[in-house]
């Protein structure tokens, strides 16, 4: 089976691009470095409009856009203003949304105050674009199956695991707000039935609820973003719980941690120590994140882990 996205050819790519810039009056922010990904490489490309009220990202195959609203004056928006604002968005691209909408997510993205490159310009941080990338090189990982997303949020690695086929999802996230957004997005991609749990991923019962949850049991992978530095090694705790209660998960994408920062390299190197105590084997990807002409070198790293085949 092929993913339900659509794979953007060169010439798709740089159609769309010329087409969506003259819409929307962007500029290339700046040219960043490719992620490679074994033998595959996924292409970056940020614009921006120079009012910054429309950021556009392009991850391989995939192009993440901006839902109108500058950032800094307008920390919330109602789910119908949200809605309403995405309807406004497909009718202003018309065919090229209607000719790309596999390929095409909304995303309304929260400012990451850790984050040290010029935050006005860029729609998604590295820890979220790492393992992207990561699911997009190993998309048939997630064809028919089932998975948990920890640290919803908005939603954005589960709506990525949906549009490379998965069967479908559970959000787990405690911020309500941030939940509002993953329901209207999700509705919006036709994912309307994809079950939402609001719930501290801390709760020592929240494995066990899940583990007696029917609709979770078969579940066959997990993707996960804690979020800031100070939740992660909590964070990772409680998804390595959840793996342990879960049986059935064989995968496990993890987004990405800081290379600069000591409590994230060690919280890193902690999972992958305790996911091999539980038979996973790890694989770790790194990605600078610099423009290519930069001489800083801000590096991050994210990690697979796959449940370890016993020997016949």
């Amino acid at each position: 089976m092929k993913p339900p996205f659509k794979t953007l050819s060169t010439e798709d790519i740089q159609y769309f691009i010329f087409n969506i810039k003259e819409k929307f009056s962007l500029e290339l922010s700046e040219k960043l470095n490719p992620i490679q990904i074994e033998n595959k490489t996924f292409e970056l490309e940020p614009y921006y409009s120079k009012d910054l009220q429309t950021r556009i990202l392009r991850i391989g195959p995939l192009i993440f856009i901006e839902v109108a609203g500058n950032i800094f004056n307008e920390d919330y928006i109602t789910p119908e203003t949200l809605k309403n604002r995405i309807l406004e968005l497909k009718e202003h691209l018309g065919l090229l949304y209607i000719d790309n909408m596999r390929s095409i997510l909304f995303v309304r993205p929260t400012v990451y105050v850790e984050n040290p490159l010029p935050r006005t310009r860029f729609l998604l941080n590295p820890h979220t674009i790492l393992p992207i990338a990561e699911m997009l090189a190993y998309c048939e990982e997630f064809m028919g199956k089932s998975g948990l997303d920890l640290g919803a949020g908005d939603g954005l690695l589960a709506r990525v695991a949906l549009r490379l086929g998965a069967f479908n999802m559970t959000l787990i996230d405690w911020n309500d707000l941030q939940l509002e957004k993953a329901k209207v997005f999700l509705d919006e991609d036709g994912y309307s039935k994809t079950k939402i749990i609001q719930e501290n991923l801390l709760d020592h019962p929240l494995p066990i609820l899940l583990k007696n949850d029917p609709s979770i049991q078969n579940t066959h992978f997990i993707v996960s973003n804690i979020g800031t530095h100070d939740r992660i090694e909590d964070g990772n705790r409680a998804s390595l719980n959840i793996i342990r209660e879960l049986s059935g998960i064989n995968l496990f994408i993890h987004a990405g941690y800081t290379d600069h920062d000591l409590q994230d390299r060690t919280s890193f190197l902690e999972i992958q120590k305790n996911l091999m105590k539980i038979d996973f084997n790890i694989t770790s990807y790194r990605y600078f994140w610099n423009p290519v002409h930069s001489i800083k070198r801000v590096g991050v790293t994210a990690l697979i882990a796959r449940k370890r085949i016993p020997e016949s």
